[in-house]
């Protein structure tokens, strides 16, 4: 029994398919040959057939449970009439008589009804579950999808997010370091307008420049005669030299090159470096020339502890453009101011001349008059003579 339990449960749950018809049959038979060898439908082993038809109706269907049943009644009754004829050898059968076997029967009858009602039952009970698990499994792959679907969205708004925030932090970051540049730029302008020497509005550029980019020493050279002059400095050795020509040193370089020339990470000992800022010791150094109409107008030079970020790079290269112009404009206007001071000075000494010669020719036309009235006398005179001459002889 514990066999045909184990099989079963494996038949079951589908892990065995060939018992499903084999093991009902296998026990009709096995239970039919013990009733028959026994004491015939006296024998206990008459029990055996409800376990039969539970077995056809579990593992066949409600239809075998009424097959196996009717089986089972038919077996039954041949046994029971071979008893009551004695045409069956069996062990007794005494107290066997039709009555007997038409209520065996019939309680085999009921028995295998109420299984089969059982069954029924199960079967609608183990449909209505399969059915539930089956939306149930239905409904589980819906919500894996709806998950899947979930984490996709989510790890797409989360990839977007970060996108969006690296994108508004790099915007930020333009924001700032164009806020930067045109605030660098606005107070530039200030310092550059108005009427200035060059010489002053050297000085205030380059200290605008080295406070505004926090450095240490500057110095601006401006381009006269194919040579750079020292014009503005900030914080400049007076040792060093003052003027270098076209192509000499890091500043001539920058100006014959008309590029921007960055040295880093200079040694921190004492040397003498071409860009005249050696006192300081400056690790990073960049020498920048400002330009008119692709001619060189001048060299900013600055020297820093630290070094320049690519911003401030980009920033001394945009106020180099504007630096240019101005420093141009001042350049012509005091060359055109030199111009009108000769023009005036040679107008005011032609004017001198102009007076003195219009004092000349009065003076020349008073001569001539004073000439032309002696002249004139002298005629006179010469007349007078003539006329006393011309007496004398006619008194004669």
């Amino acid at each position: 029994m514990m066999v045909s339990a184990i099989i079963l449960g494996l038949t079951w749950f589908g892990e065995l398919k060939w018992p499903r018809f084999v093991l009902p049959l296998f026990t009709f038979v096995i239970v039919s040959f013990l009733v028959f060898v026994g004491e015939g439908i006296r024998d206990e082993g008459i029990l055996g057939y409800p376990l039969v038809i539970a077995f056809a109706g579990l593992l066949l269907g409600k239809r075998w449970s009424f097959i196996y049943t009717l089986f089972s009644i038919a077996i039954i009754s041949f046994i029971g009439l071979g008893q009551l004829g004695g045409w069956l050898s069996v062990t007794t059968h005494a107290d066997v008589t039709i009555t007997r076997i038409a209520v065996t029967d019939i309680m085999l009858l009921f028995l295998g009804a109420l299984i089969y009602v059982i069954i029924q039952s199960l079967e609608h009970t183990l449909s209505q579950v399969q059915v539930r698990e089956t939306a149930l499994a239905e409904s589980n792959l819906a919500l894996k999808d709806i998950q899947t679907e979930l984490e996709n969205r989510i790890t797409e708004r989360v990839r977007h997010f970060d996108q969006a925030r690296r994108e508004a932090e790099a915007a930020r970051q333009a924001i700032e370091r164009q806020a930067w540049q045109t605030n660098g730029l606005a107070k530039l302008s200030e310092v550059m307008a108005g009427d200035l020497a060059i010489e002053e509005l050297s000085k205030s550029v380059i200290q605008l420049l080295c406070h505004y980019l926090e450095v240490q020493v500057g110095a601006i050279f401006l381009a006269r005669d194919g040579n750079l002059y020292l014009s503005g400095s900030y914080a400049y050795t007076q040792n060093q030299p003052d003027h270098f020509e076209i192509g000499e040193g890091l500043v001539g370089q920058a100006a014959l090159d008309q590029q921007m020339i960055v040295l880093t990470n200079l040694p921190a000992e004492r040397i003498q470096i071409t860009t005249t800022l050696g006192e300081i010791f400056p690790k990073t150094v960049v020498a920048v020339p400002f330009t008119f109409e692709a001619k060189t107008v001048g060299v900013m030079v600055l020297g820093s502890l630290g070094a320049f970020s690519g911003r401030e790079q980009q920033f001394l290269q945009q106020a180099a453009a504007n630096i240019g112009v101005v420093f141009h404009t001042i350049q012509a206007r005091e060359q055109i101011d030199q111009l009108l001071q000769h023009s005036q000075f040679q107008a005011d000494e032609l004017q001198t001349r102009e007076e003195e010669l219009r004092s000349a020719n009065e003076e020349l036309e008073a001569q001539a008059e004073n000439l032309k009235l002696a002249n004139l006398e002298l005629l006179r005179v010469q007349k007078e003579s003539q006329e006393d001459e011309g007496d004398i002889k006619s008194d004669e």
